[in-house]
């Protein structure tokens, strides 16, 4: 009897040994990340940061038509003859998306490079390069046309590290986005301020006190009260908007130097992956749908 309690003690001890040992297999290789899989998860992360990129500079055309549409509105009803002019899509946000579109095909490039079953040569790359650097000459952005520029030594030689040319590509992205960003949040700021100052000058005879019930839903009553109340809802909105494209701006810049900081450990010698690796999750969290989060919360 005790030798069978024996042998089942042994057999059982054999099966944990054996179980833990095909967990740690298992385990080792769920946490092996080579280097090809690290240069096409970059490609990825980077090819929907400029997704994004794309959809904010549409937000930023549509919310900047929009505020010339009402403070063009509002200088009507106030009486100061607003004028109003705008194109279906502002030019410069029009040639922003076409260089949007070249990196995205320059990425697309990188990440055949990247695959090591990817014979060819860096042909396709190259010319995606230097149609980039062409459209920031056209541009006359002096920064980003300089980034550009420094890429030709890498360009004239017959094979290249492609991530040393993404990179200063990236900066010179980051550069025209951080500009962009700041002036067409600076001329949204300035139709906001213009915005309120239209509104106070609006007359209560503008409205009608039957049609603006139908907007105001706080318990308020009088027609001043309500006139008041839509003005301030009116300017609560356009404020709500402009804070969501601020977050989501926000989001993107701080995407593009997460992969940078990704795209600089994966070019040192002793690269760290789960750096790396790490960088690139955070763009996970970055740019998850906000309004899904608040309403799964909520």
């Amino acid at each position: 009897m005790k030798r069978k309690k024996l042998l089942i003690y042994v057999l059982a001890v054999f099966a944990a040994a054996f179980t833990v040992q095909g967990c740690g297999t298992n385990l080792s290789e769920t946490i092996t990340v080579t280097k090809t899989k690290l240069e096409n998860s970059l490609a990825s992360k980077t090819e929907q940061v400029i997704d994004e990129m794309v959809d904010v500079y549409t937000q930023m055309d549509d919310l900047s038509f929009q505020s010339e549409y009402d403070n063009a509105l509002a200088g009507v009803l106030a009486d100061m003859h607003g004028e109003f002019q705008s194109e279906l899509t502002d030019t410069a946000v029009r040639k922003k998306i076409y260089l949007l579109t070249l990196y995205k095909q320059a990425v697309q490039e990188y990440a055949l490079l990247a695959d090591d079953g990817f014979t060819g040569k860096q042909t396709a790359f190259s010319k995606c390069c230097t149609m980039i650097q062409r459209e920031f000459a056209a541009e006359g952005d002096t920064v980003a046309a300089g980034y550009a520029k420094s890429i030709n030594s890498y360009l004239k030689t017959p094979r290249y590290d492609q991530n040393d040319v993404a990179k200063i590509l990236l900066k010179a992205l980051q550069s025209v986005w951080e500009e962009d960003v700041k002036n067409f949040n600076e001329k949204l700021s300035s139709d906001f301020s213009a915005y309120q100052s239209l509104l106070a000058q609006m007359p209560g005879e503008s409205f009608s006190e039957e049609k603006l019930t139908k907007y105001v839903y706080q318990p308020y009553a009088g027609k001043k009260n309500l006139v008041e109340a839509y003005k301030l809802n009116l300017i609560k909105e356009r404020r709500q908007a402009l804070r969501k494209l601020v977050q989501k701006q926000d989001d993107i810049s701080a995407s593009v130097y997460c992969i940078n900081c990704a795209l600089t450990e994966f070019l040192k010698k002793d690269c760290d992956k789960t750096t790396v690796q790490n960088y690139l999750n955070r763009i996970d969290i970055l740019l998850k749908d906000k309004e899904t989060i608040d309403e799964n919360e909520n």
